[in-house]
């Protein structure tokens, strides 16, 4: 019986910059969700650890936006500054 936290079966992402790529898909700051079976571990892994990029566990596509959700919310993965290189 698992009482613990529940295992989100969907990611959000959304982009730092106006657009950026990754993973073989593009994001904007509005993002998508993604269902994670959809997903290879290596795909899973570059997105969770690009930090132009915001991503959150999701509780599906029919949920509703979480209060406050917007593209410049920090995920504590180089949250400061930051602007790269030349666009």
């Amino acid at each position: 019986m698992n009482v613990g936290r529940a295992v989100a079966n969907f990611i959000h992402v959304a982009a730092r910059p106006e657009t950026f790529r990754r993973a073989g898909m593009a994001f904007d700051q509005v993002g998508q969700v993604l269902e994670l079976a959809k997903l290879t571990a290596e795909q899973v892994r570059a997105l969770r650890a690009e930090p132009n990029l915001i991503v959150r566990d999701h509780p599906g596509p029919d949920a509703a936006p979480a209060a406050g959700s917007d593209a410049g919310s920090d995920t504590g993965k180089g949250g400061k500054g930051g602007k790269g290189g030349a666009a």
